[in-house]
């Protein structure tokens, strides 16, 4: 970094935007990350690799129900069995800073989590409410008095991702006012990809086929996978009873949830790598089918949330049904597909990858 680059102060004019890059903070970040060490990766991989396409629920941090994926766990598994080589280190003490500039200078960055509410390069996230979101820390100034930062998605009216600096004093605020979910609590650690130890892919490690199968397996083997859906449409239908301002709130998060933060992004990365393989065409006809499905459904909480009417939400419930069927016949179609693939990942592979990740 130039010197009188370094030093100017921070504003507004000096924030770099792009079209956004990821469909996820945490996964983007990290491909981000795997980018600027020399190996660059799809964010689609990280997703197959890492369990990514099995949505579970929950709750968000407002307390809304939530259908998503465990971000962390997904991309941290993800560069694992990619055969990255992942350094997890502390951020909470005094010496956090000392700590990510290390990181940035050794490993090309390191991905944190923030609160949203001490972010100030967009009025965005100013105006909501405060979220957990995840950031790559690429550079800490010598006299430690600025973090430049890679934002890999903003989701502002138009969504984008931006470079820029931030005041060290601000953003350690961002770092250490918690903000907790029931299926999240990340903060104070930072991740970041040891550039010393060249990558090798994990022994078992999967093709996107195999990957798939893999993923189509634990869908129907496994009861928080295969009853999320219909745990998280009773949820929401439970919430949104009651035309008040608490159900109105309700009905714009499900159509964040669908649109801007999980489903429909997500499903759009599985279309990829569905795309990729071989499987039958019925898999990606099925999935164009559900994303069609959650696209009305998030113009039906819209519509709920401006007039409170009975009769969207039953129209609301009645899609939530169809969604859950087509979700279903979609995991068959991959499951057909695929159930000849021998995508023998060892146990003892699966056991070390899948450890605890705090």
């Amino acid at each position: 970094m130039l010197p009188d680059v370094e030093n100017r102060l921070y504003n507004d004019e000096h924030v770099h935007r792009f079209p956004a890059e990821a469909i996820n903070c945490f996964t983007g970040s990290l491909a981000k990350l795997m980018s600027l060490r020399g190996t660059p990766i799809q964010e689609a991989n990280l997703l197959e690799y890492g369990d990514g396409y099995l949505f579970r629920c929950g709750l968000d941090e407002c307390g809304y129900p939530e259908y998503t994926f465990s971000v962390q766990e997904v991309g941290l598994l993800g560069c694992l069995r990619l055969g990255a080589s992942v350094e997890t280190a502390s951020i909470s003490d005094r010496d956090w800073i000392k700590h990510l500039s290390r990181l940035a200078r050794t490993n090309h960055g390191a991905v944190v989590w923030v609160n949203t509410s001490h972010l100030t390069y967009d009025d965005f996230y100013l105006d909501k409410p405060a979220y957990l979101h995840a950031l790559l820390v690429t550079y800490v100034s010598e006299d430690e008095k600025r973090i430049q930062i890679y934002d890999p998605l903003v989701v502002n009216r138009r969504r984008y991702g931006c470079q820029t600096w931030v005041a060290a004093e601000k953003f350690h605020e961002a770092l250490s006012d918690k903000v907790t979910t029931e299926t999240y609590n990340h903060m104070g650690l930072a991740h970041s990809i040891d550039k010393s130890i060249q990558m090798q892919p994990s022994e078992g490690a999967l093709t996107t086929l195999e990957a798939l199968a893999r993923q189509s397996e634990l869908y129907h083997s496994e009861a928080k996978h295969h009853e999320a859906l219909g745990t998280y449409a009773a949820a929401c239908i439970a919430m949104l009873n009651g035309h008040n301002r608490r159900s109105c709130t309700a009905a714009r998060r499900l159509f964040d949830h669908i649109s801007v933060l999980y489903v429909l992004p997500s499903l759009a990365l599985l279309g990829q790598s569905l795309s990729q393989t071989d499987v039958n065409q019925d898999a990606l006809k099925q999935l164009g089918w559900l994303v069609d499905h959650w696209r009305a459904l998030a113009l039906m909480s819209l519509k709920f949330e401006a007039t409170g009417s009975e009769s969207v939400l039953l129209r609301i419930s009645e899609r939530f049904k169809v969604i859950i069927q087509t979700d279903r016949a979609m995991w068959s179609s991959i499951h057909r597909a695929t159930h000849n693939v021998n995508f023998g990942i060892r146990h003892e592979l699966t056991n070390r990858a899948t450890g605890p990740i705090k």
